[in-house]
């Protein structure tokens, strides 16, 4: 579990899974209660992917807010690409300015 795991309204907890050369971000409720459609936690990694930036998801870094976790990404060539901000509610993301 990253330092930063709990948003700061202790509502929501992610996890990094690691495997190889992949790393995967999940949230959860913290009270254990399903999300819309009853989904035990996000896959944001899968998520991410499914919008078709021309990133790849790199690695979760922690909360901004109780409902916006920071997610960092990668180029194809493997540096570094934008941050954005994934959103609970929406299960959508918002690209920060770099």
């Amino acid at each position: 579990i990253p330092e930063n795991s709990w948003s700061p309204d202790n509502t929501y907890v992610f996890i990094q899974e690691k495997t190889e050369d992949v790393t995967s971000a999940f949230v959860f409720k913290v009270s254990g209660e399903p999300f819309a459609n009853d989904e035990q936690y996000l896959d944001v990694t899968a998520l991410f992917a499914q919008k078709e930036t021309g990133y790849t998801f790199d690695v979760a870094t922690g909360w901004a807010d109780p409902t916006l976790l920071i997610v960092n990404t990668k180029k194809a060539d493997e540096t570094k690409g934008p941050s954005y901000w994934f959103v609970i509610y929406s299960k959508g993301f918002l690209q920060l300015a770099h």
